[in-house]
């Protein structure tokens, strides 16, 4: 149960004022009534001393008449009661009682006081009288000697009826002062809590929208301050909520806007966010706070978010849905755990490209047969024509054999795309093949005057490749090494790294630019078109090459410097043994 802030403050100074009151009450209570013991002490031991010397003689002397007459006659004077001691105990004469029937006193706390020289005094109850009384007790000297000691006591009723009045004239002022002191703080609990209600009130008021609330308190501490800066911070907050309203605005009309399905999904996997382009795409409006596998039941999508859900790594993968692809993309949050997922819609490039190797596939396969029989009939005509006529069959002749080896390069192509393309793995060992690959450019290289070199450590492992497709990997690299150095040498290296092999092939040729190392593997392209043609190229090895290492499941890269050389790199896996 919640207690108000003003019950809190009142009841602690009603706390305070009780225990102050207890306490001034109890302290004054045992103060007077000290104070009065004290005076009644000296004005008892003053009285004793008085009659000491006349009581000296008798109690030397074991006189026990002469004691009584001498108590006789002190008690005229006063109603205190006198006791007569001897420094054995025992009791010569007393004005209250029997000394004959009385114990001896030797054990007293006051007697053994007054034995050792000193006034002597205590309180204890009274055997005899039956009642608690103040003793006080002086020796009697003769000369330097303690013959005995003479005892005074009175009954603490008498002080106790001395300061009763005075104690309830005390309660009642304490009192009254402390009613004064609740009275005070009331109105002082009321005073401070009634600026931190209204605060609260207007903290409520401002959590549920109302930003629109102020707080306005006269004052002149902390708590003006603090409605000060109650009423900026709502200043503030409007402000930033008519902002973050607008942006969310905007953000509806560009999420609505986009062409492209979006969905963000929090770090339990429940949608926080999707738009109507997702909406329309899986039938569904009502898909905030679902599983988003049971937003989208596609076993690539839901093994894509799973997989980045839980390395936080972005991932990427393309979705067949009905007759429509998706190019689907989920990025992980920095904040939250959460992800967002974009659905891009490739049909209709994904159709593109079909139609467009479909159309290459074709074309190459129409073509190879008139230009078989080109080839014939230019094989033909070379042997019949004579000198003059022979420079146009050559020429004739180099076009027909380069038009050959780009249907032969789109064809191989078109193989290793085709979907479902199996490679015929076996165990490869490398050195053996590229030595294969070397003998057959040995005249090229040996017209160039260039040198081929081939480094592989004793401990090269095997990979797991197709070796005819390996092969043409480094056909085609060596091919364009021997092609663009003119100088210096070719070195092919080989050796493990981890549970790959890394392997590369540096020439010492012209190089290629900066700007054109990251398009060099697309098909069709080449650096220079002019020594392209004069080199026969086909702008297609490349290519090949990405496409054959990609499908043995390792990289290819390529680092070159303009006239200085380049170097293709290559990492393979190494064969399970």
């Amino acid at each position: 149960m919640k207690i108000p802030l003003f019950y809190k403050i009142f009841s602690g100074y009603v706390l305070v004022i009780a225990v102050l009151a207890g306490l001034v009450i109890a302290v004054s209570f045992s103060l007077i009534r000290a104070q009065f013991v004290d005076t009644l002490d000296a004005q008892l031991a003053q009285k004793a001393r008085l009659l000491a010397p006349d009581l000296e003689p008798a109690v030397r002397g074991g006189d026990r008449a002469g004691v009584r007459a001498l108590l006789a006659t002190a008690t005229l004077r006063s109603p205190e009661r006198f006791t007569v001691i001897t420094t054995g105990g025992l009791v010569l004469g007393d004005t209250q009682a029997d000394p004959l029937h009385m114990e001896n006193h030797r054990d007293r706390p006051e007697f053994i006081m007054a034995l050792n020289g000193e006034a002597g005094n205590s309180i204890r109850h009274s055997r005899t009288l039956g009642e608690d009384l103040l003793y006080v007790a002086v020796p009697l000297m003769d000369g330097e000697r303690i013959v005995g000691a003479l005892r005074l006591s009175l009954p603490l009723k008498d002080v106790s009826h001395l300061t009763r009045h005075l104690r309830i004239r005390i309660a009642s002022i304490v009192l009254v002062l402390a009613a004064l002191s609740l009275l005070g703080a009331f109105f002082l609990a009321r005073h401070l809590s009634g600026p931190v209600r209204a605060l609260s009130t207007a903290s409520r008021r401002l959590a549920d929208g109302n930003f629109e609330t102020r707080l306005f308190l006269k004052r002149r501490d902390e708590l003006q301050d603090l409605a000060e800066g109650f009423n900026a911070m709502a200043t503030r907050l409007e402000a930033l909520f008519s902002e973050s309203a607008l942006k969310a605005e905007e953000l509806r009309h560009v999420l609505d806007s986009l062409q492209d399905g979006l969905l963000a999904v929090d770090a339990s996997g429940n949608l926080t966010l999707a738009n109507p382009v997702f909406c329309a795409l899986v039938g569904r409006d009502d898909l905030l706070g679902r599983p988003y596998w049971e937003a989208l039941r596609e076993p690539a999508f839901t093994d894509l978010l799973r997989g980045v859900l839980k390395t936080r790594i972005r991932g990427e993968a393309e979705l067949s849905l009905g007759d429509r692809i998706f190019f689907t993309g989920a990025t992980p949050l920095e904040e939250g755990g959460g992800l967002v997922v974009l659905l891009h819609d490739i049909t209709q490039r994904r159709r593109l490209e079909s139609m467009k190797k479909d159309f290459v596939v074709n074309v190459s396969h129409e073509l190879r047969t008139p230009l078989t029989a080109i080839t014939g009939f230019v094989e033909t005509l070379e042997e019949e024509t004579g000198e003059p006529q022979r420079r146009y069959i050559e020429i004739i002749k180099k076009h027909t054999q380069r038009l050959s080896a780009l249907v032969q390069d789109l064809l191989t192509l078109s193989e290793l795309e085709e979907q479902g393309f199996r490679l015929q793995r076996e165990r490869v060992s490398l050195k053996p093949l590229v030595e294969g690959c070397a003998k057959i450019f040995e005249p090229r290289l040996k017209e160039k005057g260039l040198e081929l070199r081939l480094e592989f450590g004793d401990a090269l492992p095997a990979v797991d490749a197709d070796p005819f497709k390996l092969e043409q990997v480094f056909i085609n690299l060596i091919d364009n090494a021997v092609k663009y150095t003119e100088k210096g040498s070719i070195r092919v290296t080989a050796g493990p790294e981890g549970d790959r092999v890394r392997i590369r092939v540096m020439d010492t040729g012209i190089g290629i630019p900066r700007e054109h190392l990251q398009r060099i593997f697309e098909r069709f392209y080449v650096v220079d078109k002019s020594r392209s043609r004069q080199a026969a190229g086909t702008g297609l090895g490349l290519s090949i090459v990405k496409h054959i290492v990609a499908l043995h499941g390792g990289t290819v890269d390529v680092a070159s410097t303009l006239g200085r050389g380049t170097t293709f790199e290559i990492l393979l896996p190494i064969a399970h043994r």
